[in-house]
């Protein structure tokens, strides 16, 4: 739709600057007509290079040269809008891509899981079928069905049952992949509906970066100090020695920190997030780059999907323990460990 908008200006751009020479050159020759009129009548002379001629001349000069920067300034407009809407498909094509990743590979996963069953099943039907080898004539003989190939039908109830929780996961990967494609169709048109919400919730870097100290506010109204770098690596090295030299005084502690573990992911994937729209709004970037940064922002919310089940892992694995801390019975610290000793 833009670029067939951008098209119809750069048609009446056209139209209207062809127009304006022809009236310029229609002036022209009039003013010429005149100028022999009236040196073949009996006035005095009038010069080609009166001021008059000049005067034509100078606005048939003036009205190609508009002309001429109307036309650049359609064909600048013209691809610009082509260059967006390649940019804008290509992101489209990227996170879609991202998205189709993620579905394979869970669909590998959910294939491998599924022959993996399949042999197990297949090695326990064989050890079930050498004792059908002695109950299966038996079963023949006495007429009793249940005594009849059981290896077989075994492997059969085991590959049916592997082989519907594989369709059950398939189906649900399906729906996660509708979802993902659904989201980034969502993001892009909220992208391209407000294209400047980047600026204006997002500072500017200071004009010299060597300042350290200027005063600015977070989009929350926090006040806040601008730096002149950012070093994501130093802040995720002195989360990794917190890690190495985290020593909780309980296991709740711990459960609180796996709790958090999808909001601080979901804050980290926000940095790149960020860094990707600046780096198409405000830095003088190739849209690759923010493409690319998009595309970890994307990786990094599958992430927050997987750290979403850890602590729900972590309370059913624990539920008794929990629930004695959350829940405690009259005189519960009775049981305690260090109480019974």
């Amino acid at each position: 739709m833009q670029d067939t908008a951008a098209r119809r200006g750069v048609g009446d751009t056209r139209r209207a600057a062809r127009q304006a020479a022809r009236d310029d050159k229609r002036a022209a020759k009039t003013a010429a007509r005149q100028q022999r009129a009236g040196t073949q009548g009996s006035g005095p002379a009038v010069s080609s290079s009166g001021p008059a001629a000049r005067s034509a001349r100078e606005t048939a000069r003036q009205a190609r040269r508009q002309a001429r920067q109307e036309r650049r300034a359609a064909r600048r407009q013209l691809r610009d809008v082509r260059a967006d809407d390649r940019v804008r498909e290509r992101r489209i094509a990227r996170r879609r891509a991202v998205a189709a990743r993620g579905a394979r590979r869970r669909l590998r996963r959910s294939a491998a899981r599924y022959w993996a069953r399949w042999a197990a099943a297949a090695l326990l039907a064989g050890a079930v079928g050498l004792v059908g080898a002695v109950t299966t004539p038996i079963g023949r003989h006495l007429g009793l069905p249940w005594l009849m190939h059981p290896g077989r039908r075994l492997f059969a109830r085991l590959v049916g049952a592997a082989a519907a929780a594989r369709e059950e996961r398939d189906q649900a990967i399906a729906a996660d992949l509708e979802t993902d494609l659904q989201a980034a169709e969502t993001l892009d048109q909220a992208d391209e509906a407000d294209p400047g919400a980047v600026e204006d919730t997002v500072p500017r870097a200071p004009r010299n970066h060597n300042a350290t100290d200027i005063d600015s506010t977070t989009t929350t109204g926090v006040p806040m100090e601008n730096v002149a770098s950012f070093s994501f690596a130093s802040v995720a090295a002195e989360m990794e020695v917190m890690a190495a030299t985290f020593d909780p005084d309980g296991m709740m502690q711990v459960l609180a920190m796996v709790e958090e573990l999808p909001d601080a992911l979901a804050s980290i994937a926000n940095v790149f997030k960020i860094l990707s729209e600046r780096c198409d709004a405000e830095f003088p970037l190739d849209p690759q780059v923010g493409m690319a940064l998009q595309e970890i922002y994307m990786f990094l919310q599958l992430a927050v999907g997987a750290a979403s089940e850890a602590g729900p892992a972590f309370r059913q694995a624990h539920e008794g323990d929990i629930r004695r801390h959350e829940d405690p019975r009259n005189g519960e610290d009775k049981w305690d460990t260090t109480n019974n000793q």
